[in-house]
């Protein structure tokens, strides 16, 4: 396994637009780094690039912020990536059809794992797991 001196990952970008590629490679380096395949990091890639593109619609301003963290524990990538955009109550159930609803199919179908949570003070966390093939688990 490759230096993870930079575990945990916590990074915080502007709800922007120009933050979803920055984001994107931090962490499919940070996969790269962890040992993970080529087809892994192009999972993570991909899945990441969404969850941003998500985040920065729903939060939307250069004012707001999207927290990025990432660790690595028995073997799985574990990513978490919050808005402080509007927010409260339940979330709605994904519209069929809706550029929502497709960008979290994409993340479920390439990540091993994904959770969706409004947070109290407003604003949604989604994280996602990544299973890294042949990378031993963390003591």
């Amino acid at each position: 396994m490759s230096d993870l001196a930079d575990l945990p990952l916590a990074h915080s970008y502007p709800a922007v637009a120009d933050s979803v590629p920055r984001a994107r490679r931090a962490l499919a380096r940070l996969a790269s780094a962890c040992g993970a395949a080529a087809e892994q990091s192009d999972a993570v890639r991909l899945a990441v690039s969404e969850a941003m593109t998500g985040a920065v619609l729903r939060a939307a301003g250069a004012r707001r912020r999207i927290s990025v963290s990432a660790a690595v524990a028995a073997g799985q990538l574990a990513v978490s990536i919050a808005d402080d955009g509007p927010g409260g109550g339940p979330l709605p159930p994904a519209a069929c059809g809706t550029s929502a609803s497709l960008r979290l199919a994409l993340i479920a179908h390439h990540a091993d794992g994904l959770a969706i949570a409004r947070q109290p003070a407003g604003g949604t966390n989604l994280q996602m797991r990544f299973g890294l093939r042949g990378v031993s688990p963390r003591r």
